[in-house]
């Protein structure tokens, strides 16, 4: 292997990886990002600032200054909690057979290894997707299928929870975006008429609003039946982080993690955390929510799920500065002390998508293995700036 690997070899191997990731990662290059080159482990905490709501207040002049007024600073925790690697091996025999020196077998090797990792860290970002408990649109329905009036709705959600205009994006699955290019709506847009490369690049542009962007990683969420005629079983104080629930006498009801609703004593839109739990008719239980309830409920008040939402594909849309993404550069390779070290290796940060990976080289008898590593974590830090937007495409 010695004919693939000299002092110049790694930083162009790595250099060309995290090109790939402009092309793969456009999701995580959107989320705030809390990232740095030291290394980093797998299970450490970061905290992430999210800026708090603020008063205001009438001036008065005055020969001394007004006392100090708190603010309630903000910081949510998330976990570096992924930690990824993909490689490959090549023996002495195929560093003969591909010619190594001067073949571009590693590098496009490391490149689809990239390519895999920030896919990987895509799903991660979707996977979150059912701690967001703002909605709008319908499940039983393409949200493309015959205009763009459904994307009205999530317009009015975002404003509803003071998402800030600027930045904010939609992202839909492949169907999606095929569907939404099909329509007049989006074919007379003024913005793409105006720029006579706009459908030859199929771009949606901007619509109501909201960069379109699509990605093939989006999936559904498996809802339970709802809350049908559901009850809150017990008065619920602000503040509270579970809610007792009792099933009418009429049909039961089936909760799955990352099910939405509302009540009639508080409009907020909750999701439970709680697991898979049915209960049938008259049937009690105890639900967790996502955070501490806002308003007081009272018994009896009723619990219902927002119109229309049942299975579907889930789009986002909002600011996508509302997920947080922490990443750091993978430890040391965690050799044996006294033994020698597993091989050289180097980290590179991708000043484009701000994404740190690492290439190992790790020479073995007879053969070797390159290997591309990725540590990170994922969640939503500002619920405020993100809704889902159902759909059945």
């Amino acid at each position: 292997m010695a004919n693939s690997f000299n002092s110049s070899l790694m930083p162009r191997i790595l250099a060309g990886a995290l090109r790939v990731l402009r092309e793969e990662a456009v999701f995580a290059k959107m989320c705030t990002k809390d990232v740095s080159g030291a290394a980093g482990q797998l299970g450490q905490t970061v905290s992430i600032a999210v800026p708090s709501a603020q008063a205001s207040y009438a001036i008065t002049p005055a020969a001394t200054a007004p006392s100090l007024v708190d603010a309630a600073f903000v910081a949510k925790t998330v976990t570096i909690d992924q930690f990824r690697g993909s490689r490959f091996h090549l023996s002495a025999t195929d560093s003969v057979n591909y010619n190594l020196a001067n073949s571009e077998i590693v590098p496009n090797q490391i490149a689809e290894a990239a390519r895999k990792l920030a896919r990987d860290v895509n799903q991660a970002i979707w996977g979150k997707y059912t701690k967001i408990a703002g909605w709008a649109g319908s499940g039983t329905g393409a949200l493309f299928g015959t205009s763009i009036n459904g994307l009205a709705a999530a317009d009015q959600r975002l404003n509803q929870q003071l998402c800030p205009a600027d930045n904010r994006v939609l992202i839909t699955t492949l169907a999606g975006r095929a569907a939404a290019l099909q329509l007049d709506d989006v074919k007379k847009n003024p913005q793409l008429a105006g720029d006579p490369s706009a459908f030859r690049r199929a771009s949606l542009g901007m619509i109501y609003g909201m960069e379109v962007f699509h990605d093939r990683d989006i999936s559904s969420h498996t809802a339970g039946t709802g809350f049908s005629a559901a009850y809150i079983n017990g008065a619920g104080a602000v503040g509270d982080a579970t809610i007792s629930i009792r099933a009418g006498t009429a049909g039961f009801v089936q909760i799955r993690a990352g099910d939405i609703f509302t009540t009639s004593g508080d409009t907020t839109i909750y999701y439970t955390t709680q697991s898979d739990l049915t209960l049938a008719a008259t049937a009690t239980g105890t639900i967790t929510l996502d955070r501490p309830l806002e308003a007081t409920v009272a018994l009896n008040d009723t619990i219902t799920s927002p119109t229309n939402y049942t299975t579907g594909y889930n789009y986002i849309a909002g600011d996508l500065s509302g997920y947080g993404l922490v990443m750091r550069v993978p430890a040391a390779d965690g050799s044996i002390e006294g033994a020698p070290t597993l091989g050289p290796s180097m980290a590179m940060t991708d000043d484009v998508t701000g994404i740190p990976l690492k290439l190992t080289y790790l020479p073995g008898y007879h053969t070797a293995q390159w290997e591309l590593s990725i540590l990170y974590g994922v969640d939503i830090i500002d619920p405020r700036r993100l809704i889902r937007v159902g759909s059945s495409s």
